[in-house]
């Protein structure tokens, strides 16, 4: 089935553009991945442009087709994440999807952004919420079938991190504790 559903009118995967943080690695790679093997426009949004670069070049190759865009991207800094949205809205008036994936976890200590915030807080919720909201006109533009996916990938990231904290099974069967 499609990541994407296909908005009215138009063909499966055909869209305005999907940005995805966190596009160089992991689950933000994956998705980028799976979005360009559906002939959408890819914007791989992140910190560093060589990775950036390379995990497009990587996608290329399997999909010599892909449409692949990169934008820099530090959620650690609202002025990027301004300059990031400003970008894209020179390129593109609307967008099907916006994937919120990037994330941090577990730094070894406490530090702030250069905005004052906390590190983990303004990286994995300021900086999305931000971007989200300075693309929300073109994801209202879009059309009624456009999709926010946000946090998926920290929630699952930090669930595989800790899984050793976890006292699940999987072969564990429910119970029933006494109130």
């Amino acid at each position: 089935p499609a990541l994407v559903p296909p908005a009215p009118g138009r063909s499966p995967g055909v869209g305005a553009g999907a940005p995805t943080t966190g596009a160089n690695a992991g689950i933000g790679f994956e998705t980028a991945k799976r979005l360009a093997e559906e002939g959408a426009t890819v914007v791989m949004a992140g910190r560093s442009l060589e990775r950036l670069g390379n995990a497009a070049e990587r996608i290329r190759a399997r999909y010599p087709a892909a449409i692949l865009e990169t934008l820099e991207l530090d959620l650690a800094s609202l002025a990027s994440v301004r300059a990031c949205a400003k970008a894209f809205r020179a390129k593109h008036a609307t967008l099907d999807v916006l994937l919120n994936n990037a994330g941090v976890s577990a730094i070894p200590q406490r530090s702030e952004t250069v905005d004052g915030n906390e590190r983990i807080f303004q990286v994995n919720f300021l900086g999305h919420f931000l971007l989200t909201n300075l693309l929300m006109d073109a994801l209202r533009g879009a059309s009624t079938r456009s999709l926010t996916l946000t946090y998926l990938g920290l929630v699952v990231k930090l669930a595989y991190r800790y899984r050793h904290c976890l006292r699940v099974s999987p072969c564990a069967q429910p119970q029933r504790h006494p109130a």
